[in-house]
């Protein structure tokens, strides 16, 4: 059974009823030809899944289903400017599967985002190949290496956040202190990793 990994919730002004996903192999672009406004600001759901999930339910309305690549694994949504946060959907270099849905409920608007990992198409040939070289030299003959092939389950982008959200603003304007002194705010990991070193210190001999 597919399992949800992480969700992201924000809101974006949709331009021309259309959404692109930056962070994706050509910039890949979503429209919705059936809403009479063009302009409007939009609730907008991303979803990382472990499979492909089910089908989100009676009122969503399919607007396409396809397959792209991710550069690094981080993604953003937006129509012009990639407006939208940083959302991590998995690995880097992977083919995702892609559902794009619509939800009409009055003047309310809501997209949905579901993306899960098909395959690792990492190829060194592609991905690693170096710039060509200056003057007159000739080119580089690339030469076939085994590459090993992972699966999504191998990387740690695709261990589930129980019960976390991905927040639709930024930390640092949730703590007014670290935003005074341009620090990012305390979490969890940084409170772990003092404690870490702080015992490190003081069992270090003298």
């Amino acid at each position: 059974m597919a399992r949800l990994l992480r969700r992201l919730e924000e809101e974006l002004y949709v331009q021309y009823s259309r959404i692109c996903v930056y962070g994706a192999t050509g910039c890949p672009e979503f429209r919705d030809d059936e809403p009479e406004m063009y302009h409007a600001t939009a609730t907008v759901h991303s979803e990382a899944w472990d499979a492909e999930p089910p089908d989100p339910g009676p009122g969503w309305r399919l607007i396409e289903r396809t397959n792209l690549t991710a550069e690094t694994g981080v993604i953003k949504l937006g129509v012009l400017d990639g407006g939208g946060r940083d959302f991590l959907i998995g690995p880097p270099l992977f083919e995702y599967g892609l559902s794009v849905h619509v939800e009409d409920e009055g003047s309310l608007l809501r997209w949905s985002f579901r993306f899960w990992p098909i395959r690792d198409v990492f190829d060194p040939l592609v991905h690693l190949r170096p710039k060509e070289p200056a003057g007159a030299a000739s080119p580089l003959e690339p030469r076939r290496v085994p590459v090993p092939v992972t699966t999504a389950g191998q990387w740690a982008a695709m261990r589930g956040e129980e019960g976390v959200r991905w927040p639709a603003v930024s930390p640092m304007l949730l703590d007014p202190v670290a935003r005074m002194v341009d620090l990012a705010p305390e979490t969890p990991v940084s409170r772990a990793l003092a404690a870490r070193v702080l015992c490190s210190e003081e069992t270090w001999p003298g």
